[in-house]
C-alpha cells in the first residue's frame, strides 16, 4: 500500500530539489542528488541506501550547511524512500 507522500511524489517545503541519478544494471537501489534551487542550483549531497543503517540516508558535501525546514525535508524524503523500499523487499521476499 502506498502512502500519501508516494501517491502525489514527495513535495519539500523548503527550495531543495532531490534528482533521480541513473544507475547502471544490477543496482537494487535508488540515488538522489540533493540540490538547492533558489537561484542558480548548489549540489548539498546525496542521498543512497546506507547498508548497515538499514534506510536510506543523507551524505552532505563538505561545507554546506542547513536550515530547519531544509533538514526536515531531506529527512522526510529520506524516511519516505526507505519505506518505499521495505515494502518492496517485503514483497520481494515472499
Amino acid at each position: 500500500m502506498m502512502d500519501k507522500s508516494e501517491k502525489r511524489g514527495f513535495v519539500p517545503k523548503s527550495v531543495i530539489r532531490f534528482t533521480p541519478i541513473e544507475l547502471g544494471p544490477g543496482r537494487e537501489t535508488s540515488h538522489w542528488l540533493v540540490e538547492k534551487v533558489n537561484g542558480t542550483p548548489i549540489t548539498l549531497g546525496m542521498i543512497w541506501w546506507d547498508s548497515p543503517a538499514r534506510c536510506y540516508a543523507f551524505f552532505p558535501k563538505p561545507d554546506t550547511f542547513y536550515e530547519k525546514t531544509s533538514l526536515r525535508d531531506i529527512a522526510d524524503f529520506c524516511e519516505c524512500k526507505t519505506e518505499t523500499q521495505r515494502r518492496k523487499d517485503k514483497a520481494q521476499a515472499g
